[in-house]
């Protein structure tokens, strides 16, 4: 009997250590768990910082873009007149000679 009652109490001790082995584990979970929502929450509100980053960058460079086109535009434009008012002048010049060497 004796032999059985340390048994029993052996038992008893390992299944205490057991359970508060467990309840470790379990609030070891938890705490896991807690820590993989934080990660994830933070994740996400980076991401969407990142895609709202990226929908700002992409009006900034459609914003650049058309002002480029529109720069561009105006500088043909300039070229155009530029060129336009060389040729008359050229014409004019020449004009002037032939009068000049008539004389």
């Amino acid at each position: 009997m004796y032999i059985l009652n340390l048994k029993i109490e052996k038992l008893r001790s390992r299944n205490e250590e057991l359970e508060e082995q467990a309840e470790l584990t379990k609030e070891k979970f938890r705490q896991l768990e807690e820590d993989r929502s934080d990660v994830i929450a933070h994740l996400k509100r980076s991401l969407d910082e990142k895609i709202e980053e990226s929908k700002e960058l992409s009006k900034r460079l459609t914003a650049l873009e058309e002002l480029r086109k529109n720069e561009l535009a105006a500088y043909k434009k300039k070229e155009e007149a530029m060129e336009n008012e060389y040729h008359m002048m050229e014409n004019n010049l020449s004009a002037e000679v032939k009068l000049v060497g008539e004389v």
